[in-house]
């Protein structure tokens, strides 16, 4: 648990998720900031929250129109990060949090340009920040010929009206906060990796799991055997 009060940078907080954690953070006596640390305000939070979805079946998305999701949420993303790293490493202290989507774990009909999203990004800085103290989290949340599958089904719900959301945010963004600052469910966890929240990410989960273990059961003879010989 940390008693510290920090300086948080929230991408996307003026409403939904990033607005719900801004409050937890003040309500726990933490700073909310908007720019960046060449003002001098050193970051001690960074969440990349920011970000848009094209829901479309893949061979019907325009390239620009992926091009612009995926400077919103992939080099968008990168660039902050980037940024704030030379000040943690420095400092050798510092959390990057990235919010990312259930789609980009296991693959939803009609949100394909999402699967390269910011949670691919936790992945690679978590391998290379952990030596300097910094720690990373990967957020994940659920949200003619296609005719009658699941891809028109999700697109019409769309359509038709804005999907009502199974969860609560505000419990989501306290879940989060309290893994950040090691508080509440995340005391004894704030070093933990991944996140899931909502009750749809357990069998997501599961189904990844088993989607794996299958490939492991199936090719386990297999996996070792091309190495180069002698080795």
């Amino acid at each position: 648990m940390t008693t510290t009060k920090l300086t948080w940078l929230i991408t996307g907080c003026s409403s939904g998720f990033g607005f719900s954690l801004a409050r937890a953070a003040q309500a726990g006596g933490h700073r909310i900031i908007t720019e960046l640390e060449r003002r001098g305000d050193p970051i001690d939070v960074l969440v990349n929250n920011a970000g848009y979805c094209v829901y479309a079946p893949i061979e019907t998305f325009a390239e620009e129109e992926v091009r612009a999701q995926m400077e919103a949420i992939y080099f968008g993303p990168l660039r902050l990060i980037r940024a704030v790293l030379p000040h943690m490493r420095q400092r050798k202290s510092g959390v990057i949090v990235n919010m990312s989507s259930g789609a980009s774990l296991d693959g939803t009909p009609s949100h394909g340009s999402v699967r390269g999203r910011k949670g691919g990004i936790g992945w690679y800085v978590l391998a290379e920040v952990a030596p300097f103290n910094i720690r990373t989290l990967t957020v994940f949340f659920l949200l003619g010929d296609y005719n009658g599958t699941v891809v028109e089904q999700v697109q019409r719900l769309l359509i038709d009206g804005k999907p009502k959301p199974n969860g609560d945010k505000d419990k989501a963004m306290q879940a989060l906060y309290e893994v950040v600052v090691g508080e509440g469910v995340g005391k004894g966890h704030q070093n933990e990796k991944l996140l899931p929240l909502g009750s749809d990410m357990t069998p997501r989960v599961t189904g990844v799991q088993d989607y794996l273990g299958h490939a492991l059961e199936v090719f386990g003879s297999v996996i070792n055997s091309v190495g180069a010989d002698g080795e």
